[in-house]
């Protein structure tokens, strides 16, 4: 049981630092509109696409988005 709630706590925790980034919270406030692909996102917040795609990297690995394959570009939407 320990484990399960150390394995728990770290998820939340990276989950919380993901939020505390202005960019990362704009990106989310961006996809709860919708999916959308990286350059129009980074349009959309101001941002490079290589800022973007590093914010996005976050995200997806705390489990806050998903990429879903789109012809030749990845759609992120919220998970």
């Amino acid at each position: 049981m320990l484990a399960y709630c150390e394995v728990v706590n770290d998820r939340m925790n990276a989950a919380f630092k993901a939020l505390a980034d202005p960019t990362r919270a704009a990106e989310l406030l961006q996809l709860q509109q919708g999916p959308a692909v990286p350059s129009d996102l980074a349009a959309r917040i101001g941002v490079s696409r290589q800022i973007l795609s590093n914010h996005l990297a976050c995200l997806r690995d705390c489990g806050l988005v998903v990429g879903v394959p789109a012809g030749r570009n990845v759609r992120y939407e919220l998970s």
